[in-house]
């Protein structure tokens, strides 16, 4: 399959495109070749490396608009090679939005946090077992990058909240 038909494909379908390991592997031995081609008669490859950057940014904005507009129904399995990123992703926009709208954070982003080793941000260091407050972008991405962060909220709230 080619990149036109992964693009025609992406934009006619009004799910995610399924983008398998073999249609991702054959899209890249097509990159490889028309790069090697450009290099091989000593001409520029600015443009095509521009047209490529332009592809996989459109390509990657509309894959991901397409599943924050139905954030339950991200596929799963083999065939698609970045389900599981969306599934993550989609996850913790979720519970960003989640903690402002039920008023888990003050009025300047921070939300009580527990963390579960010790963690150092910057030139500051956290025990395990410290609570602290913390900007909410900050502990989910610490979240995501697999330190022990969890969000200190109330059981009622706790259950809207998606869990890993």
């Amino acid at each position: 399959m080619s990149l036109d038909k992964v693009i025609l494909a992406e934009i006619t379908e009004d799910g995610l495109a399924r983008i398998d390991l073999e249609t991702f592997l054959a899209l890249a031995k097509e990159v490889r070749q028309s790069l090697a081609y450009c290099l091989s008669r000593n001409l520029s490859c600015d443009t095509l490396v521009e047209a490529l950057h332009t592809v996989a940014r459109s390509l990657a904005s509309l894959r991901l608009s397409k599943t924050l507009s139905k954030p339950g129904e991200v596929p799963g399995g083999e065939h698609s090679i970045d389900s599981e990123f969306l599934k993550e992703l989609v996850a913790e926009l979720l519970t960003y939005y989640l903690a402002i709208t039920l008023a888990l954070v003050d009025h300047d982003m921070r939300i009580p946090v527990k963390f579960g080793e010790d963690v150092a941000i910057g030139s500051r260091r956290y025990r395990a077992n410290s609570v602290v407050l913390l900007d909410l972008g900050r502990a989910l991405a610490l979240r995501r990058a697999g330190a022990r962060v969890d969000l200190l909220m109330p059981r009622d709230a706790a259950e809207f909240i998606p869990r890993d």
